[in-house]
């Protein structure tokens, strides 16, 4: 029996933003992770998808859907294993990289600041 190892994210709103009156509204735990899954495969161009992201597109599709069944959840605890915390990791640099300061937040529904402290905790 081969076991993995897994990364446990526990996404509370609180922390995310400062305030509760800052949280936009119909924004949850899981919506800045939906949405930088969701520019790496149907926004954002990325020029060989399976080399940068390390993940073929219906994977990344595929945690995109897992992700989404936790959607309207004020806090959720996700468990990744490797490849999956990879493939969010390298979505998020690459939104990084190709989207500017300007359209940020109104794109990804949170700060770019806010985004990168999210990222954070994946490693």
């Amino acid at each position: 029996l081969l076991r993995l190892p897994q990364l446990f994210i526990s996404l509370n709103i609180l922390p995310l933003f400062s305030l509760p009156s800052q949280l936009p509204r119909g924004t949850y735990a899981t919506t800045p992770l939906l949405n930088i899954l969701n520019e790496a495969c149907y926004g954002i161009k990325i020029k060989n998808f399976e080399n940068s992201i390390q993940a073929k597109k219906q994977k990344v599709i595929d945690l995109l859907d897992r992700i989404s069944t936790e959607e309207g959840k004020s806090e959720v605890v996700l468990c990744l294993d490797d490849h999956e915390s990879t493939i969010l990791e390298n979505s998020f640099e690459e939104v990084f990289r190709q989207i500017d300061e300007l359209e940020f937040q109104t794109r990804i529904g949170i700060s770019r600041q806010k985004a990168q402290e999210i990222k954070e905790k994946l490693k």
